[in-house]
């Protein structure tokens, strides 16, 4: 049971550091380009 729901965790966090990126880095392109 913990062996799937850590593995989905991953999967979350793995998307979450993805979106964060692209925050991240339209954060920067707005700062940037002001």
């Amino acid at each position: 049971m913990s062996r799937p729901r850590q593995s989905f965790w991953c999967v979350k966090r793995r998307q979450n550091l993805r979106w964060l990126q692209q925050n991240v880095a339209s954060k920067h392109s707005v700062v940037t380009g002001s």
